[in-house]
Order: C-alpha cells, then sequence, then structure tokens
C-alpha cells in the first residue's frame, strides 16, 4: 500500500488506458472535477497501485468489449466529499436493469448461453469488488440497455502522512 496524491492517481490512470481505448477504434476521453484548494485532511489515497489497476483494467476492458467501434469511453474522476469517486461510462451495448445487481458477483454472465470462447468467466469484476471492498471503497454500476453503461467506484481519502 502506498500514499498517491489526487493529482498522481488522475494523471497515471488518466493517461494508462489511452492507447489500448483508441487502438480499439473507440474515442477516449478522462477528465476530473477536483475542487481548490483541496481539505488538508484529505487529499491522498492509500492504494495497492497494481490492484487498483487491475479494478480499472477490467472494467475499461469490458466497456471495449461492450462498446462498437466509433463508440466512446469516458473515465472521469471526481472528489465528493472525503471520497475519491473513479466513473467508466460507455455508450454500448448496456446491462439488462435486472442484470445490474448480479454483474459484481463471481462468475456471473449476462447471457447464460455464452461460453468462455465469446466472452470472459465472469470474475472481472467480482475481483474488481474485492479489491475496492479491500480498500474500503464501494462499487456499483448503473445503465440503460442500448445506451451504455457506467461503472463506478469510490476511495476513501485521508490526510497526507
Amino acid at each position: 500500500m502506498q500514499e498517491m496524491s489526487i493529482e498522481e492517481f488522475v494523471v497515471y490512470f488518466g493517461d494508462r488506458y489511452e492507447l489500448e481505448v483508441k487502438n480499439a477504434g473507440i474515442r477516449f476521453n478522462h477528465n476530473a472535477y477536483i475542487p481548490m484548494p483541496l481539505e488538508r485532511n484529505i487529499s491522498v489515497v492509500l492504494i495497492d497501485i497494481d490492484r487498483i489497476d487491475q479494478v480499472l483494467t477490467n472494467i475499461i476492458y469490458n466497456a471495449i468489449k461492450h462498446t462498437p467501434k466509433g463508440g466512446s469511453i469516458n473515465l472521469q474522476f471526481l472528489v465528493d466529499g472525503p471520497t475519491l469517486v473513479v466513473r467508466v461510462r460507455d455508450n454500448g451495448s448496456g446491462i439488462e436493469g435486472h442484470d445490474v445487481p448480479f454483474i459484481f458477483d463471481r462468475f456471473y454472465k449476462k447471457s447464460k448461453s455464452r461460453n468462455t470462447s465469446e466472452g470472459g468467466s465472469g470474475l472481472g469484476l467480482s475481483i474488481a469488488k474485492e479489491i475496492v471492498d479491500y480498500h474500503g471503497g464501494n462499487i456499483w454500476a448503473e445503465s440503460q440497455v442500448g445506451q451504455g453503461a457506467c461503472i463506478s467506484f469510490m476511495l476513501p481519502l485521508r490526510p497526507p502522512m
């Protein structure tokens, strides 16, 4: 676990996925909403950078898989009180409303007929949830079929040591 300032977090993860998304033929944008000045007691996150990278990789690769060429993925960072909220929004196929509550369950796939050659193992988002939980955060999803999905997670902010 290491301390990372909000600004370092935004720069590191904001640039991390741009090339891969664009190589998939999808527009990529990232932006941050950070109130200035920040409160002194909430300016860093304490993270395992490799595990948070794994969370974002799982979310962004799912977005790539379900967004057609020419679509878009937006990565947003938002300081909301004592938390840093990270959102990955796409304009792809979306998730059926009855599936949304289960997408973070192990081995859950929205289509039971899918086999592993056509999709993933159903573990990516459940692993992302476990990692975010370990960091004291929360993860959730919002979606409308045909209009895309937004997977968000929050991490607690803390004072620097």
